[in-house]
């Protein structure tokens, strides 16, 4: 009798022990989740970008809390970036009749793969059931990513523009980020999140858009010419509306040029800029993000 009441008030010592460990253990905040998010992306770059050509994007990512402010993750993604010169310019406008009349366009499918850190204002000491119901959050990312810049040809077909050198020049597919983010977390339920998240993506290339930096020789390259000089084009090609050249050249006094099997406006031809060398190609993401929660093994008392 003695020692079946023993053993019963050890193990009931036992399951307190555990319960009271696993409620004041340290590590009580470390838990592992995955999201899943929509976004919107905003190119910042050579040729224009704007609320006009915003286009979607979605991403995968893996999250584990390492402390009660710090999640490491990893985060796989894919997005469209979209850039048209018409469909972001005016010609009403004194600041935009330069990239209206130079009337370039692209669109890019961006396939990336990211590690990160995120860092919440608001720490969390407890079990992960009681987080804050509401925190706000910073991010910072490194990874690589892949771009194929496309452009419309007269049929309104897109056609790869890497391998045609509009430039007269080779440049990788590959390429590096940093994205940085800042967002704002709401808890929906114990095992459910959800994020507003914005991120500025800083790239290592200046070719997301295939434009950099000036127009090359005319003679050299014939075959490429339509989608290197678009200026005096009467249509748009990614739009097929028409374009108001006779204002160009009738109010703005641009003259049509023909040299070399390329057709474009003076300023606009050989040796002129087609875009700018002086930073690399960025864009903006808008992150709607919902996180489940892994539920986390448990340590609970033994019941008699």
């Amino acid at each position: 009798m003695f020692l079946r009441l023993l053993v019963f008030l050890l193990l009931l010592v036992v399951g307190l022990s555990s319960s009271l460990l696993a409620q004041f253990n340290p590590n009580n905040y470390k838990y592992t989740s995955i999201g899943l998010a929509l976004q919107g992306s905003y190119f910042y770059g050579d040729v224009s970008g704007g609320l006009r050509t915003i286009r979607p994007g979605i991403e995968f990512s893996l999250m584990r809390r390492v402390s009660p402010r710090v999640t490491l993750g990893i985060g796989a993604g894919w997005v469209e970036l979209l850039g048209s010169d018409y469909l972001n310019n005016s010609l009403s406008n004194p600041t935009q009749q330069d990239k209206y009349i130079r009337n370039l366009h692209f669109k890019s499918s961006v396939s990336s793969f990211q590690g990160f850190v995120q860092y919440d204002i608001l720490p969390s000491y407890k079990d992960y059931m009681k987080r804050p119901i509401y925190n706000v959050f910073l991010k910072a990312g490194f990874g690589g990513f892949y771009f194929d810049p496309k452009s419309k040809d007269s049929t309104g077909s897109w056609i790869n523009l890497r391998p045609l050198k509009t430039e007269g020049r080779d440049y990788s597919s590959y390429s590096a980020m940093i994205p940085l983010s800042i967002g704002i977390r709401y808890k929906l339920a114990h095992h459910f999140d959800f994020e507003l998240e914005c991120t500025y993506v800083y790239t290592f290339s200046d070719y997301l858009d295939d434009v950099s930096g000036d127009y090359p020789d005319a003679s050299s390259t014939t075959d490429q010419a339509y989608y290197t000089y678009r200026s005096s084009q009467t249509i748009d090609p990614q739009t097929g509306r028409e374009r108001d050249v006779n204002y160009i050249e009738n109010n703005l006094g641009y003259v049509p040029v023909t040299t070399g099997g390329a057709s474009y406006y003076n300023g606009y031809g050989p040796g002129n800029s087609r875009g700018s060398r002086a930073g690399f190609d960025a864009y903006i993401l808008m992150s709607f993000r919902l996180i489940y929660i892994i539920p986390q093994n448990r340590v609970s008392c033994p019941r008699y």
